[in-house]
């Protein structure tokens, strides 16, 4: 019965309040805008350093512009939850930074204290006319004293359905926070990460200046060009001299070089059909006969003729 109520007092909250509505937080729960969150003494200075450099100029419910100057903090940071009742779950939904005015009317307990004084009548007008504008709720009247009881009927409306499911939700035993990854927060809960995953601080990828992406995108080529230096580089072929294109000259080692000149007497020796000049002899072992060494070789003679008178020496 308990979850069936709280889910009928959300959807009454929801279906008016879209933009602007009241915080229901259950009895020990409450995380003062984040800074209960906080275990340690790092996390404390990280959670305080975050509301300086991501305060934005514009309150994230009713988008109004608001100049931080001396008199005045500027925007509040504040937090909103969510019930898994199945789950029995607290969930941070989301952080942001508000006006005032909506700082105000987001404070459950501390809007009904000041509604219910005559002392702040005129003030909690004001806060009411600013949570119907926001909400863009219709009021179905022009006169600007029935217009103020109008909105003040609405408003009551929401924050008493609010304080109801308080009370209900109060009641719901197991019921634990956690983050909106869902997992209990420790000393080791990031307070960066959890400002990124409420959407309050946007990714480091979304937010580096240009000139670090500038350099790092030239260091990139610097190192792509490094690895093709450091490759080998293909052998180039160049033709041989005296050889047609296309023929590769190869490195000459110490055994192909000293048998370079007995291949080439080889070439010379064979016939060349292509050129049509006749093929010369083989040379063979003792053949190769000089002017020096011609007397050792007998020429050759013809035969002698039979002499007709034997008597006869010649």
């Amino acid at each position: 019965q308990i979850e069936s109520k709280c889910l009928k007092l959300m959807e009454i909250i929801n279906s008016i309040a879209v933009t602007l509505r009241p915080k229901v937080i259950p009895s020990g729960f409450d995380d003062e805008d984040v800074a209960r969150l906080c275990k340690t003494e790092e996390q404390i200075a990280s959670l305080s350093r975050l509301k300086q450099t991501s305060k934005p100029k514009t309150c994230s419910c009713c988008r109004e512009d608001h100049d931080v100057d001396a008199s005045s903090e500027g925007l509040h940071l504040s937090s909103e939850w969510k019930f898994d009742l199945s789950n029995k779950t607290y969930q941070l939904a989301s952080i942001s930074f508000v006006c005032d005015s909506c700082y105000r009317l987001r404070n459950l307990e501390s809007f009904l204290e000041l509604a219910s004084s005559p002392k702040h009548a005129e003030q909690a007008d004001q806060l009411n006319e600013h949570f119907v504008t926001v909400n863009r709720i219709s009021l179905g009247v022009d006169d600007k004293l029935e217009r103020r009881v109008a909105a003040a009927k609405k408003v009551q409306e929401i924050y008493s359905a609010a304080f109801s499911l308080k009370v209900l939700l109060s009641n719901v035993r197991g019921l634990h926070a956690v983050d909106p990854n869902g997992r209990p927060f420790t000393a080791r809960t990031s307070m960066d990460e959890l400002f990124r995953s409420t959407g309050i601080l946007a990714a480091d990828t979304k937010k580096r200046p240009a000139n670090e992406t500038q350099g790092k995108a030239k260091k990139l080529k610097a190192e792509q060009a490094a690895v093709a230096a450091a490759q080998p580089k293909p052998t180039e072929t160049k033709p041989a001299t005296g050889k047609p294109a296309g023929a590769t000259a190869t490195a000459a080692t110490p055994a192909t070089a000293a048998a370079g000149p007995a291949k080439k007497k080889k070439k010379k020796a064979q016939p060349n059909a292509a050129s049509g000049k006749p093929a010369t002899a083989p040379v063979v072992a003792g053949a190769n006969v000089t002017k020096k060494n011609s007397a050792a070789v007998a020429p050759a003679t013809t035969p002698k003729k039979k002499n007709k008178n034997p008597g006869k020496a010649k």
